[in-house]
């Protein structure tokens, strides 16, 4: 389930200043600089030690200072070395260790928005279901009972009011020049403002194609 602060808000709104500059420190321009960045993302919870002690276990001398000169980009790796820590590590294959940082970090963006989109998938079924079902005991209960409820007219309307589309307006600060129903174009406006944007625009156009003929 997806619950949004102030923080997280915040947050989404310094995403794309930040884009630029993020994509530029990842750069990496020789193979040691992309083996430090990838070894110290992806050896996770293990610490230096820890790797360091299975990398000894198949032979290897290492220590944790050695983890630490080649997370630095201070000690070179060998092809040999490389493919014992692709098992220790277990990635899919040297590629996973070698590859640009950007590539992992696309694909745990890829994830990360995946996995949202099926959070907010089941968060708009269950407060459908919730307000289906408040609605059917307000109901019950203003017919069969004179119990009192212990919230009000307001707040309940509010509860019964909400949509998923409403959720999106507080992702937003207030624009004047947009009409508050427009909270879904805010949302691709603000990801089509980014360095993806061609990509998006691409998409939408060929959705767009799609339901036209669809329609025809």
């Amino acid at each position: 389930m997806i619950f949004m602060n102030t923080e997280h808000i915040t947050n989404a709104f310094k995403i794309s200043q930040h884009l630029s500059t993020k994509s530029r420190k990842l750069g990496c321009v020789t193979l040691e600089e992309r083996i430090a960045h990838n070894v110290r993302r992806l050896r996770g919870d293990l610490t230096q030690r820890e790797l360091a002690d299975a990398m000894s276990a198949r032979g290897w001398k290492w220590q944790h200072q050695t983890v630490g000169m080649i997370e630095q980009g201070n000690r070179s790796v060998k092809l040999a070395e490389a493919l014992d820590l692709v098992e220790v590590l277990q990635l899919r294959d040297l590629q996973e260790l070698t590859a640009d940082p950007g590539v992992g970090e696309a694909k745990r963006a890829w994830q990360r928005a995946y996995d949202a989109h099926e959070d907010l998938f089941d968060a708009a079924r269950e407060l459908q279901d919730a307000q289906y079902e408040l609605a059917s005991l307000l109901s019950y209960l203003e017919d069969e009972t004179n119990e009192s409820l212990p919230f009000n007219d307001e707040a309940i309307d509010l509860v019964l009011g909400w949509s998923p589309e409403s959720a999106v307006k507080l992702a937003y600060p207030k624009d004047p020049g947009v009409a508050e129903g427009e909270a879904v174009n805010r949302w691709m406006s603000h990801l089509l403002a980014g360095p993806y944007g061609e990509r998006l625009r691409a998409l939408s156009d060929r959705e767009s194609a799609r339901e036209h003929n669809g329609e025809r």
